[in-house]
């Protein structure tokens, strides 16, 4: 019994290390604190974790509108076309803000143009939705399509 806490416990606080480091870097993404990120990143953070309320620090630079954050953490291997936990993907936030630069850096990344959010459609049904005729016009002419159900 003693030996399988002790394995227990040590499994518990790697994964509550992440989940911190992860955190301390969704916070320096939303407040598009670039030197923060990058030490973080410089220390081993992995870009695609997800922090204590779900949320991944790509997710929270591109609702901050924070482009220079984003560009850190696609250099850093952020992954364009994760969905933090309600569903989203970095796309489709940058579309709903009307973010036309990050929405650049993040197709160019390799974003998935066609992805949908549950019940929301694509990024480019939220672009037109939103009112960006800017937004679903790059994301046409970079061959986003609709879901058909909008």
């Amino acid at each position: 019994m003693f030996a399988v806490l002790l394995i227990v416990g040590a499994v518990a606080q790697p994964q509550q290390d992440a989940t911190s480091a992860a955190t301390a870097l969704s916070k320096a993404a939303r407040e598009g604190d670039t030197a923060r990120l990058k030490s973080l990143l410089d220390s081993f953070v992995n870009p695609n974790w997800t922090d204590a309320n779900g949320s991944l620090a790509l997710i929270e630079a591109v609702a901050a509108g924070h482009a220079g954050a984003v560009r850190v953490l696609l250099k850093a291997g952020a992954d364009p076309n994760l969905r933090w936990s309600g569903g989203r993907t970095p796309l489709i936030e940058a579309a709903i803000g009307g973010r036309v630069e990050i929405a650049r850096l993040l197709i160019a990344a390799g974003a998935d143009l066609n992805i949908g959010e549950r019940g929301a459609g694509t990024a480019l049904e939220a672009a037109e939705r939103e009112g960006h005729p800017e937004m679903a016009a790059l994301l046409r002419s970079s061959g986003a399509r609709t879901s058909g159900r909008s």
